[in-house]
């Protein structure tokens, strides 16, 4: 399994996430996802069979105009009707409601007329159970509708407040001054029940019930009091259309003789009539939810169900991140699965009338799953792929970089106590070290063997050296820090230069440290051609060389201070660097030495102890030209070797002229070795090595590590071929191949 190892909270995908949640969160607060969550209560009703169809038995919506020319309309009804509870929604005329009133007192009913007003109340409180302390913290929750209404007293109409209500989510109570009120359904509700004995029971689950008759009618409304039904399926019926199709009834069945069923010539039977204006969708809503409350077709949600609609969020959020881990078919399976598997517990909670919005919480999970892919597209350069065959993981990257960071242990000591301490900036400064690497390695390597870089666990200090004579307190205008290390021919120092305070790290060479005076003069030669030819060369995947000079017998280069780890920490089989970033590393080298060779600069001595690799950014830099050459120096001679035996090629190991692919060569040794943990040619002397590279075919690199792809057999084979014609003849070459086979099999 691929351990994430991009640190998810330091990108900018965690903010984006965050960005969604709090986006979506707000959302819903104002209402949104109503239409999906409407979808979802009516799939729930149409699986069960409770599909809403036609206008509901018992309760008769209408629409009206509310003019002079409807009143006569509304009485008929009113005569038709005695004993129904008549609600009127709109804004009604002070003349139309004062008729209205003149017919009420000669003609009395038994309930009074409710009017829906969206500021007018008559303040009928609700009685309920006596309040606790924690009764006025959980109302402050619950009741979030608290219309600002006048108060109005009527002996003839009773005056409620239309509460909005979004993707069908009704409430029948709103507070004002800790006493609860009905709305207006809850009002129609009310007058239903003859007794209209209505009390609401509060606590953590609240009740709105009823006495009629020595019958308790009870109806639970979960924690909120909000219930949930269908959408609407029919609009309101014309007023005269609804009287002229009552007079059609009732002719109808006194006409008719052969009928033995008709009890009587009464209307249908209705027990509210709801008379809204115009479109109002107010009467259809009320109709709807009244039809549900009288056969218990609806739902609501109780505290521990709202703790679950929680719980499957952070559920789903929670397994988006760790099947971030799995393949893109196993990803699938887990969705699918969780999918299956909470709509199941939705449809068995809808079974007991309790509401889990899920099409909402699948969005934002789907939304968030994008995301992390993308977050995990952009993490698959740090990460062994779920495709990865080489046997590494990502963990194994993170234990190698910590493993690079102890092991790069610095070589140098503190100062006598008497000199001069370090500078505040040299203080916070980098702080370099040495890794000694293995002396058969480099037996004959003529430049420093340890390539100097700098750890990152050490920042806070720099090691002073406590040898007076390694002591060196400045070459030219920089100023000595302290020791970095030692190699075959000198000292690196780590230095500041004053004027513009970069740390820089200062390779120097013991020029009068020869048996002859031609030793001497090619040792200074071939040192100050490091800078040449390095400091002509401008790549950011080559070491920058700042300065070049010569102090009291030592010749000295001044160049960049990197960070990280040779990538010799990472040639053992136990501690190896996940294979798919191998090659990604492999293409920024190719990318540097083909911009070398372009310059005519041929190495010469690649190898990983020549290679800095910083974790931190992923990027690797080229060290070390102290053997290199320009191409078309006429000084150059062949029969001189220079190197380091394990990775020098056959044209090397035989004195003869090198060019650009003999580091090509060089490079696929270290390419083998990176992947695999070993040497392509081995040996105890540098006699049975260079026979090994000029004669022996290397094993197979998929022998030594069976998990790699074929690409890596393919790649080495041909960067170590030893007929030179028949290697990858350009960086180029090399570099096309390792990009193609790192989008193949990575």
């Amino acid at each position: 399994m691929n351990k994430l190892i991009l640190p998810f909270h330091k990108t900018g995908w965690l903010y984006l996430i965050l960005l969604l949640w709090l986006g979506s969160y707000w959302y819903q607060s104002e209402g949104g996802f109503s239409e999906i969550k409407q979808f979802n209560i009516d799939l729930l009703f149409k699986s069960k069979g409770d599909a809403s169809k036609g206008s509901p038995n018992n309760i008769a919506n209408i629409q009206s105009t509310f003019e002079d020319h409807d009143l006569d309309d509304i009485i008929e009804i009113l005569d038709l009707y005695p004993n129904a509870t008549v609600a009127l929604l709109g804004n009604l005329s002070k003349s139309f409601t004062q008729k209205l009133q003149t017919y009420l007192e000669s003609h009395p009913r038994k309930s009074k007329l409710i009017i829906g007003s969206g500021n007018w109340s008559s303040a009928l409180s609700v009685a309920g159970n006596e309040e606790v302390t924690i009764d006025s913290v959980l109302d402050s929750i619950r009741y979030t509708n608290n219309p600002k209404v006048n108060r109005l007293t009527s002996s003839h109409f009773v005056f409620t407040p239309i509460v909005d209500v979004q993707a069908q989510r009704y409430t029948l109570f709103w507070r004002e001054n800790h006493q609860t009120y009905l709305t207006l359904a809850g009002e129609v509700l009310r007058q239903m029940v003859l007794n209209h004995n209505i009390q609401v029971h509060k606590g953590w689950h609240i009740e709105l019930s009823a006495t009629h008759k020595d019958t308790d009618k009870i109806w639970p409304l979960g924690f909120n009091g909000e219930i949930y039904t269908q959408s609407r399926t029919e609009l309101a019926t014309p007023l005269r259309y609804f009287l002229d199709y009552q007079k059609d009834y009732m002719q109808a069945s006194l006409t008719n003789v052969n009928s033995d069923q008709i009890a009587s010539n009464s209307p249908t039977p209705y027990g509210a009539i709801i008379i809204s204006e115009g479109k109002n969708y107010a009467g259809t809503l009320s109709a709807r939810l009244l039809d549900k409350l009288i056969n218990h077709q609806y739902l609501y949600q109780t505290l521990p169900v709202i703790i679950l609609s929680w719980l499957i969020l952070i559920i789903g959020i929670m397994m988006l991140w760790f099947i971030l881990q799995l393949s893109s078919k196993k990803q699938v399976v887990v969705i699918v699965t969780y999918t299956i598997l909470v709509t199941a517990l939705q449809y068995y909670i809808f079974t007991i009338q309790q509401w889990i919005p899920l099409l909402p919480t699948f969005s934002l999970l789907a939304l968030t799953w994008a995301l992390l892919m993308a977050y995990q597209s952009e993490n698959r350069l740090f990460i062994a792929a779920y495709k990865h065959r080489g046997g590494n993981n990502a963990k194994n990257l993170i234990n190698n970089n910590a493993t690079a960071k102890k092991m790069a242990k610095p070589v140098s000591k503190k100062l006598n106590q008497s000199k001069k301490s370090l500078t505040p900036a040299a203080k916070t400064s980098k702080v370099a070290n040495a890794i000694n690497h293995n002396t058969a390695q480099n037996a004959s390597s003529n430049s420093l063997d340890a390539t100097m870089v700098m750890s990152n666990e050490q920042k806070k200090s720099v090691a002073l050296a406590k040898d007076q004579q390694l002591q060196m307190k400045n070459f030219g205008r920089y100023q000595v820090e302290g020791i970095l290390g030692k190699g075959a021919m000198g000292i690196v120092y780590q230095g500041v230069d004053p004027k513009i305070n970069r740390h820089v790290a200062i390779k120097t060479l013991q020029l009068n440290n020869h048996d002859s005076e031609q030793e001497y003069i090619e040792a200074k030669e071939r040192f100050f051609k490091e800078a040449q030819t390095a400091g002509g060369l401008s790549h950011a995947n080559i070491v920058t060389i700042y300065d070049v000079g010569e102090e009291d017998n030592l010749g000295y280069i001044a160049m960049d201070l990197l960070t990280g780890a040779p990538l010799s920490v990472f040639i053992k089989p136990d501690n190896l660097l996940p294979s798919s970033l191998v090659y990604q590393l492999m293409i920024q080298i190719t990318d540097a030495l083909e911009y070398a060779h372009q310059q005519n600069v041929v190495h010469r001595d690649i190898k990983p102890a020549n290679i800095i690799y910083d974790d931190d950014l992923l990027k690797v830099t080229v060290t070390d030209f102290g053997i290199a050459y320009v191409s078309d120096n006429s000084k150059t001679k062949t029969g001189v070797i220079m190197g380091s035996p394990y990775y020098m090629s056959p044209e090397q190991i035989l004195g003869l002229q090198v060019d650009g692919r003999s580091d090509i060569f060089s490079l696929g040794v270290t390419f083998y070795q990176l992947l695999s943990g070993e040497l392509p040619f081995k040996g105890e002397s540098i006699a049975t090595v260079a026979y090994q590279i000029t004669k022996s075919k290397a094993t197979a690199v998929t022998q030594v590590n069976s998990q790699l792809p074929a690409s890596a057999l393919r790649i080495t084979n041909k960067a170590m071929h030893k007929d030179i014609s028949k290697r990858y003849q350009t960086m180029a070459e090399f570099k096309q191949a390792l990009e193609n086979a790192l989008k193949r099999d990575f």
